[in-house]
């Protein structure tokens, strides 16, 4: 499937070098820079979701102790 979309000068310039280890393939360069962000939010969405640990403050829940920190 074609898509069209516009680049700056300076991101073209770094689709282009990094088009340039992959055979200059640059459709491969942005499904993989797609795919990365992808994933990166999906990680961030879980983080979010109930039952996911969240920043105790420095508690330890299960003895309700302060912990250090280093």
């Amino acid at each position: 499937m074609r898509k069209q979309f516009v680049l700056d000068k300076r991101t073209d310039k770094m689709l282009q070098e990094l088009a340039s280890y992959v055979g200059g393939n640059r459709s491969l360069v942005v499904r993989e820079a797609i795919k990365l962000y992808s994933n990166m939010e999906d990680r961030l969405d879980e983080s979010s979701r109930p039952g996911f640990p969240e920043d105790d403050g420095g508690v330890d829940v299960q003895s309700g102790k302060a912990v250090s920190h280093p």
